[in-house]
C-alpha cells in the first residue's frame, strides 16, 4: 500500500488542472461447468473492470483496478486488486514508466515464448485471458529511441512468484503429500515444507533489457533478463530416519521437501 500511495502521489504531481480524465471497463462474467459426473459448476465469478487514464503534454497516469466475485462456494468471495497503476514521462528520445505494470516481451500468439517478465495467475489455470493471467508487478521502466530502434531496460525491487489455486481447487496443481514411494527398498514418505522465498532486497532485484528495432527486411529483438524463475523448483531439505526396536536399520524415511526459486538468466 506504501507504493501505491506514492504513485498516487505523483499522479497528483504531475495531472494538469485541465486535464479530463478518461475511464471505460466493462462486467464480466464466467461460468463452467464439469461435464463429466455430476455436471458440477467448477467456476462462477463475476468482475467488474475500471480502467482510468489522464494525459498531459509530458506525462501520462492510468490505472486498472478488478471487483471480483465468486459465488460458486458456500462462502461468497470479493477480491479487489489493482491489476496497474503507474505513470509515464516523455522526453525528446526517452520515455519513463514508474508503478505496477505489465511488460510483454515476444509476440507470438497464445504462447509465453518470451512472456517472461510477469509472472502469471493460474488459480484458474488457462480459464482466463492471457491478459488477465499475466499479473502487473511494481517496477521502473526505461525505453530509449535511436534511429529505427529502442532499447528498454527495468528494474523488478521486489520478487513476485506466480499464483496457484489453494487446496480442495478444482483448479490446483497436484502436490503428493503424505505420498509413500519406495527407495532402495526403504518406504519413504513425501512431506512438503513451507516455500523458501527470495528476500526483498535491492541485492534480489531483477534487471532486464530489450533491444529491438527492424533491419534487413525482419522484425528483431534481443532480451536478456536476470531474474528468479517464478514457478519454484522442489529439492529434498533433510531427510528423517525412522527405525524401530532401536536397531540402525531404516525401516522408513521421511523425505521433506522444500519449495525454492533459482536465480537464472
Amino acid at each position: 500500500m506504501k507504493r501505491v500511495f506514492i504513485i498516487l502521489g505523483l499522479l497528483l504531481l504531475i495531472w494538469p488542472i485541465n486535464a479530463q480524465p478518461q475511464f471505460g471497463g466493462f462486467i464480466q462474467n464466467w461460468t463452467a461447468y464439469n461435464l463429466n459426473g455430476e455436471n458440477d459448476v467448477f467456476l462462477l465469478r463475476n468482475r467488474f473492470r475500471l480502467n482510468s487514464t489522464i494525459s498531459g503534454e509530458w506525462a501520462r497516469a492510468y490505472a486498472s483496478i478488478d471487483f471480483n466475485d465468486e459465488s460458486q462456494t458456500a462462502t461468497p468471495q470479493q477480491e479487489f486488486g489493482i491489476r496497474e497503476l503507474y505513470v509515464d514521462l516523455y522526453f525528446d528520445k526517452l520515455d519513463l514508466r514508474f508503478g505496477k505494470q505489465q511488460v510483454i516481451w515476444g509476440k507470438a500468439d497464445g504462447v509465453f515464448i518470451n512472456d517472461i517478465v510477469n509472472p502469471l495467475d493460474l488459480r484458474y489455470f488457462l480459464m482466463q485471458d492471457f491478459d488477465d493471467i499475466r499479473q502487473g508487478s511494481m517496477m521502473i521502466k526505461a525505453k530509449a529511441f535511436i534511429n529505427s530502434w529502442g532499447l528498454e531496460g527495468l528494474f523488478i525491487p521486489k520478487f513476485e512468484s506466480w499464483q496457484f489455486a489453494e487446496p480442495g481447487s478444482p483448479w490446483e496443481f497436484y502436490r503428493p503429500a503424505g505420498m509413500v514411494i519406495e527407495l532402495d527398498s526403504v518406504n519413504s514418505v513425501l512431506k512438503w515444507s513451507e516455500q523458501d522465498m527470495p528476500e526483498s532486497t535491492l541485492k534480489n532485484g531483477e534487471l532486464g533489457i530489450k533491444l529491438s528495432g527492424f533491419a534487413f527486411g525482419t522484425d528483431l529483438s534481443f532480451l536478456l533478463l536476470n531474474s528468479f524463475q517464478d514457478s519454484p523448483i522442489s529439492q529434498i531439505d533433510s531427510v528423517k530416519v525412522l527405525i524401530s526396536g532401536g536397531v540402525m536399520i531404516p525401516q522408513a524415511l521421511e523425505l521433506f521437501l522444500t519449495p525454492h526459486f533459482e536465480r537464472t538468466t
